[in-house]
């Protein structure tokens, strides 16, 4: 059985501005993203020990002298410039995760997919400290050019609310590029 998706069934988000203007589930520009000392309330320093390998996660969510601002600011410049939007990206996942268990295909943008769900032993849950979590990864192929992308549950919640793929030092990355690419919202790259 295939579920379908419509690119326009975007669930309702709160936007939450921090008390440095940070959109949460907003469009920020790039320039704001660099100037923050906090994100979500928590000091960026704070944040990136946390992120580093072995600390939270044995992989870390960034590599071990990345900076998360300026992640951040990279994968913005990347999807806006896309004329896209970071909950635009993390929509596609949402829908690719959804009903995993039940169906291992699905359409989105009028395009097929197949995908393969596996759980963890426990649960990872977010450096932001904000109350979500994820224990499974998932891989998903378009069945129409064969593209591939793979993440695990946190990183939508991550990329819906603060625009954060994880860092380039870290295999859970997941290049905004690639994902675009894979939903059909951008043409495909030569790689």
């Amino acid at each position: 059985m295939t579920e379908k998706f419509s690119q326009n069934l975007d669930p309702v988000k709160q936007e939450k501005t921090t008390v440095e203007g940070f959109k949460i589930f907003g469009v920020n520009e790039t320039s704001l993203i660099r100037s923050l000392s906090s994100l979500n309330g928590i000091p960026i320093d704070r944040l990136e020990a946390q992120m580093r390998p072995g600390v939270s996660s044995n992989a870390g969510f960034l590599g071990e002298n990345e900076s998360l601002a300026q992640v951040l600011a990279e994968d913005n410049d990347a999807v806006l410039g896309m004329g896209l939007t970071h909950q635009k990206l993390a929509d596609f996942l949402f829908h690719a995760s959804e009903g995993a268990f039940f169906s291992n295909t699905f359409e989105y943008n009028g395009r097929k997919f197949t995908r393969h769900c596996a759980a963890t032993m426990g649960y990872q849950t977010s450096p932001f400290e904000d109350d979500t979590m994820g224990n499974e990864d998932y891989d998903i192929v378009c069945l129409e050019d064969g593209l591939t992308i793979t993440f695990s549950m946190l990183l939508p919640f991550m990329i819906e609310r603060y625009g954060f793929y994880e860092g380039k030092g870290t295999h859970y990355r997941l290049d905004p590029k690639k994902v675009a690419e894979v939903a059909g919202f951008t043409p495909r790259s030569e790689r």
